[in-house]
């Protein structure tokens, strides 16, 4: 090699200059400028090996940081050799490679691509090492292995006073201040935090603060040091301009302290006390929150002692600086108006602005009390907009071949003003195939680029989104694709061949996000093709039974969350929402796989739109369970009914999960056109139009007639964690 000049080494096939096996090659360059001054070694050190083994890459790369109160995803990409060699499944092991503190075994047990550590498992202030072999089943030789290593760092005490950003007491009525929220990060809520607490009273503003007097003028020493401070009526005299500002200070151990202060204002007049805070969002050091504007967003208020039922006569309202409307339909005011619920999507809240949100209470003797709490809306992050290019060519093609050319979505150099990193990336497609319009959402990634095929179309769609670490996002942001099929019955029958194999070498590297992606594009393909008379029915049948065998297989190998869950999901809606592809077979294998999914230990919720698409899966296959039976002369109410017991434990998994962050009488519409129009249409017939309703146990009643828009009511009576 010593001869070979140039900036590119090639080696060819079977490198026959390394005569050596399972040994490591050191390979050095140096570069000479035309002066002949030359550069130092560049060194480079290749190990051949007398066995192929797989390639793979970990994401996100180490090393990482995190908190405690963060879960760990680490992702294994694998590749199989490039070596002519037969593939099989590839196997993965995990095992923690540092000392103490150790990791609970059941999660390095875990045999598939994905180590999922969920949040408050990891000894905060830690180092922790973990490895990752992945071998070929069946033969150990052909291994590889590489390790990871992530920080697990300390967050701040925080110290907080329950109430919003100022509080409105009488001068003439005791009153309390509670800062038992206040918590080190570090330890889980419910147990003891092990915190100190001291407090001070002073008025004033800056260096002109003074300390509180009490209300004979004697000053005032705070000798509590417990987390609820509690003053009597006629302690304090009442105020004028400036607020008494009552700090507390928190401590534990050698951790930093940690202080919160509140501003009281007191009347002379009996007013009520008003508490107000945020169920979402995150506290900052001033009292305010911190929300995302698209978020769901709950804000609650006590009029007088939060521990009793409001006193007779009380009335409550609600106002926000800079104004919005609270008559605005994504708008629900609960609980006599002790509870403001802005639905998710809302469009009432800027990014980027300050509100205050403020209840008034007015009791029966007409004593008005107010509290206030200001929220941020977090801005998302920015960026240029993502661009969808064929790979492989030196210029951006936007048109390509159905299936064959790959396409990468890229959105490159986003950065987040409130530096909540790391930025996550959400991809997705759209368009019409077969005279309808056709959706495909992938879950959320710290990739900023992502590969796909596509199924013929144009235009394709595609579409992209970011949001910070908080979960600020932005809207979408498009671009669009020609994309042509490949014609002909001959050249089609071999794509798709091409594409099930490459399916099914997915499955065995373990890669189920990739096989999701790749799935969708050939759904929709197989049921354009279909319609142009380029396959049969029956080779269709068969086909969407191949690709059923490949997502079961596939969700095997997976770590199952509500980001997972849910891009599933859309897969089996492409195949309910094409009555070519629901073949009597596929119903079954669909809802083997949505059982699975639902199943999950992993998933603590589910969101309204993922929900919904699940319900509108459950009316496909019940009409098409329905048109196949009524093929084969099958007894109606026989063949519907073990296919309603079914959907009554699956619709019962997604109202739990569903309900988890609802608020109890909470409203909640799901509108689904395929529940109504399938259900009916089909239903109805063979039920001798009497009218059919899913009673889970009692708790909620789901009619699927005589009814344009179905709706799901969670009562007042079932809480959260209530079984459904």
């Amino acid at each position: 090699m010593s001869m070979l000049s140039g900036s590119t080494l090639t080696l060819e096939a079977g490198t026959p200059e390394m005569d050596q096996v399972d040994f490591t090659y050191n390979l050095y360059v140096v570069v000479t400028d035309f002066l002949g001054t030359a550069s130092a070694p560049a060194a480079i050190s290749i190990r051949k090996r007398s066995t192929p083994a797989p390639q793979f890459q970990l994401s996100p790369p180490p090393i990482l940081s995190i908190y405690r109160d963060e879960p760990l995803n680490v992702r294994v990409e694998t590749q199989f050799s490039n070596c002519p060699m037969p593939r099989s499944d590839m196997a993965f092991l995990w095992k923690q490679v540092s000392a103490a503190p150790s990791i609970p075994v059941r999660y390095l047990a875990s045999t598939i691509s994905q180590l999922n550590i969920p949040a408050n498992t990891l000894a905060a202030g830690s180092r922790y090492k973990v490895a990752v072999m992945v071998q070929m089943s069946g033969d150990a030789s052909k291994t590889s292995e590489s390790h990871y290593t992530f920080s697990v760092l300390r967050r701040p005490l925080v110290a907080h006073i329950a109430g919003g950003s100022s509080l409105l007491v009488s001068a003439t009525s005791s009153f309390q201040l509670d800062a038992r929220a206040s918590r080190d990060p570090d330890v889980d809520a419910g147990q003891d935090q092990g915190l100190t607490f001291a407090w001070s009273c002073a008025v004033g503003t800056g260096v002109s603060q003074a300390p509180c007097l009490q209300a004979d003028g004697r000053m005032w020493e705070l000798s509590s040091s417990t987390a609820v401070l509690r003053l009597a009526a006629n302690t304090l005299k009442a105020t004028t301009e400036l607020p008494y500002t009552f700090t507390v200070s928190v401590t534990k151990g050698t951790a930093t302290p940690a202080s919160f202060s509140m501003p009281v204002f007191v009347s002379s007049a009996p007013v009520p006390m008003v508490l107000v805070q945020s169920e979402q969002g995150s506290l900052q050091a001033d009292g305010s929150y911190k929300v995302n504007a698209l978020d769901r967003l709950v804000f609650t208020a006590s009029c007088g002692d939060p521990s009793l039922p409001p006193a007779f006569g009380t009335t409550l309202s609600w106002s926000f600086s800079p104004g919005i409307d609270l008559s605005d339909p994504s708008v629900q005011i609960i609980s006599g108006q002790t509870t403001v619920i802005f639905a998710a999507g809302s469009p009432l809240f800027v990014a980027g602005n300050t509100y205050v949100a403020t209840a008034r209470c007015v009791d029966a003797s007409n004593n008005e009390g107010r509290g206030e709490l200001s929220v941020f809306v977090n801005p998302p992050p920015r960026g240029h907009p993502c661009q969808a290019c064929r790979v492989g060519d030196v210029s951006c093609i936007k048109h390509g071949t159905a299936l064959t050319d790959t396409f990468q979505l890229n959105c490159s150099n986003w950065v987040d003003g409130e530096g909540d990193t790391p930025i996550q990336y959400q991809f997705g497609y759209s368009g019409v195939i077969n005279g309808a319009y056709k959706e495909v959402i992938l879950d959320w990634t710290v990739a900023s680029a992502v590969d796909f095929i596509f199924p013929s179309g144009d235009p394709i769609t595609l579409q992209s989104r970011v949001r910070d670490k908080f979960g600020a996002t932005t809207a979408w942001s498009y671009d669009a694709i020609a994309v042509t099929s490949i014609g002909g019955r001959r050249a089609m029958s071999s794509q798709m061949t091409s594409a099930l194999t490459l399916l099914e070498e997915e499955v065995m590297k373990g890669q189920p996000g990739t096989v999701n992606r790749q799935m969708s594009a050939v759904m929709l393909e197989a049921e354009s093709q279909l319609s142009q008379g380029l396959i049969s029915l029956e080779a269709v049948a068969v086909f969407t039974g191949n690709l059923t065998n490949i997502l079961q297989a596939s969700v095997s190998k997976a770590y199952i969350d509500e980001g997972f869950v849910c891009e599933s999901v859309g897969l089996l809606e492409i195949m309910s929402t094409s009555g070519n592809l629901l073949t009597p077979q596929a119903v079954a294998d669909a809802s083997l796989v949505l059982q699975h999914l639902l199943s999950s230990t992993d998933i603590a919720s589910l969101n309204e739109a993922c929900v919904t698409k699940v319900l509108g899966i459950i009316a496909a296959s019940l009409a098409a369970h329905f048109r196949g039976a009524a093929c084969q002369n099958v007894d109606m109410s026989e063949a519907l009914g073990s296919m309603f017991g079914e959907s009554q434990g699956v619709i019962a998994t997604l109202l739990q999960k569903f309900s988890v962050n609802l608020v109890n009488g909470e409203l909640v519409q799901m509108r689904s056109n395929a529940t109504v129009n399938l259900v009916t249409k089909d239903v109805a017939a063979a039920m001798n139009g009497k009218q059919l309703s899913l009673n889970l146990n009692g708790v909620v009643e789901m009619s699927a007639f005589n009814h344009r828009v179905t709706t799901l009511l969670l009562p007042p009576t079932l809480s959260n964690d209530a079984s459904p």
